[in-house]
């Protein structure tokens, strides 16, 4: 059963992704899905990307308790992003390179997590 509250207690990134240090705030689709690669050798690629990832869920979690209702709904514990999932599923919805690199990541995050946590 979903909790009204998003809690997201623990997230596995497997394989961990990363992201480059410039591209923190506003990181593209293709400069995340880059980073899937580069992270399974670069431990500091692995805590950028972690990083990153922790500030949209809790941006997202942040609306949700502003009254937005949540996008993603995780029993506590059970929080987990896998990366490889999380890869196919971002170039079977944009497939173009072009496009990767006009389009955000953190929309395709959350719609990825909401996917996966729905909310019933």
């Amino acid at each position: 059963m979903c909790h009204h509250t998003l809690r997201m207690l623990a997230i596995l990134v497997t394989p961990v992704l990363a992201l480059p240090a410039a591209a923190q705030g506003d990181a593209t689709l293709h400069q995340l899905l880059e980073g899937i690669s580069a992270a399974q050798e670069d431990p500091s690629a692995r805590d950028r990307l972690g990083t990153y990832l922790r500030s949209v869920i809790t941006a997202a979690q942040t609306d949700a308790r502003g009254g937005t209702a949540p996008r993603f709904c995780v029993e506590p514990g059970q929080g987990r992003f896998d990366a490889g999932a999380f890869r196919r599923y971002a170039i079977r919805r944009i497939p173009s390179e072009t496009d990767q690199h006009a389009t955000l990541a953190a929309p395709v995050i959350l719609d990825f997590l909401s996917e996966t946590y729905p909310c019933r």
